[in-house]
């Protein structure tokens, strides 16, 4: 008899194979006979292992945004402290949902399901020539998906975060605060063009300051001398008595002269008083008027000097000297003492605001001039450090 093949997939035994010849004691294997048909599938193996996590799916398109809350009314006044903050508007639509990310990798195979029972075996036939190998059987049908594996504890990787939702309508405005402290005053903005200029407004009743003093106009043309004018051959001084009054060497007397208007003069002189005695030398000269500080200031002409020798007597200088109107101090210096040194002065008068000055209201003392301590025997200087005159001494100046 020869030997039936049994597939290890049938459970029914193949047709017996044709008797071979009596051979040797082991004869030649029989053709395989055909396959059987597919037996019952096996029982389902257990659930294979679950695969990993498929990568994150992309991030979902952004929301459109929600319309923007009503402006609230502007508060009145300053600004004030910030209101509390508005409820916060509704969400955005949710964004559309993103790509689903790709597959993750296959789990692993499962194990391999029990093999069905073997079907019963046929006789065994004569052990025939080994026939030539059979066809394959056709490929069984595929067995049913095993039932899904229980779902894995290790959670995928969390994909990327979407974008952000356009911002929700604002909330209506909170309440006004209260009115917060005024701001530091901003810095000035730049000066606006001139406005056209107003009607003239009725006129003030309250005086304006005092404009500054305009520059000294042209002198005008000479006119005929007046009461006040300088006359040709006549000698002019500051007010005062022939009243002898003494003096010490090296003190400069100031005493003013006012010219009303452009003159020449041709003599400075100094006048001896009824107590001199003996020979000095006196300096004379013309200073120039500080407007400012009311003082005598620099020389304008520096005559020389004269010697006087006898008492009561007129000692002059010839000199060429045109002043323009204004103030000017007649100056005199005894740089060598005679016996006794004693000269014509000004005398002061109470009220007269031209030729008088004093240190209070009441005119409680009186000055006339000025006097400076200095050596003038090589000349002349800048007057400084001058000391209010009671009763300087003065010199006289005559008219071209």
């Amino acid at each position: 008899m020869g030997r039936v093949t049994i597939s290890s997939n049938n459970l029914f035994p193949g047709p017996k194979g044709e008797k071979g010849d009596p051979g040797s004691s082991i004869g030649a294997t029989g053709a395989t006979g055909a396959t059987g048909s597919q037996g019952p599938q096996g029982i389902q193996g257990p659930q294979g292992l679950q695969g990993t996590q498929g990568n994150p799916g992309a991030q979902g398109a952004q929301g459109i945004q929600g319309p923007a809350g009503a402006q609230g009314n502007t508060g009145a006044g300053n600004t004030g402290s910030t209101g509390a903050t508005g409820t916060a508007g509704a969400n955005g639509a949710t964004g559309a949902t993103g790509q689903t990310g790709s597959a993750g990798n296959t789990g692993a195979t499962g194990q391999t399901g029990a093999a069905g029972s073997a079907g019963a075996q046929g006789n065994t036939g004569n052990t025939g020539n080994t026939g030539a190998a059979g066809s394959a059987g056709a490929q069984g049908n595929t067995g049913q998906t095993g039932a899904t594996g229980a779902a894995s504890t290790i959670a995928g990787q969390t994909g990327a975060t979407g974008q952000t939702g356009a911002a929700g309508s604002a909330g209506a405005n909170g309440a006004t605060g209260a009115t917060g402290q005024t701001g530091a005053d901003g810095s000035a903005g730049a000066i606006g063009a001139t406005g056209q200029t107003g009607a003239t407004g009725a006129a003030s009743t309250v005086p304006g300051a005092t404009g500054a003093t305009g520059a000294t106009g042209a002198s005008g043309s000479g006119g005929s001398a007046g009461v006040f004018g300088v006359i040709s051959g006549y000698w002019y001084r500051a007010p005062g008595t022939t009243a002898p009054i003494p003096t010490n060497g090296n003190i400069t007397h100031f005493a003013h002269l006012i010219i009303p208007s452009t003159q020449t003069l041709d003599r400075i002189a100094i006048r001896t008083g009824s107590i001199w005695s003996g020979t000095g030398t006196m300096r004379l000269g013309i200073y120039n008027h500080d407007y400012a500080s009311g003082k005598p200031t620099t020389v304008l002409l520096d005559a020389g000097t004269v010697t006087g020798t006898t008492a009561s007597s007129v000692y002059s200088i010839t000199i060429s000297q045109t002043l323009s109107p204004g103030i000017y101090w007649l100056a005199m210096n005894v740089t060598s003492n005679a016996t006794t040194n004693g000269f014509q002065n000004v005398t002061p008068y109470s009220g007269n605001t031209v030729t008088t000055f004093a240190t209070d209201a009441n005119f409680t003392t009186t000055y006339a001039g000025w006097t400076q301590s200095v050596n003038a025997s090589s000349g002349f200087a800048t007057a400084t450090s001058l000391s209010p005159a009671q009763f300087p001494i003065t010199a006289a100046v005559r008219g071209a």
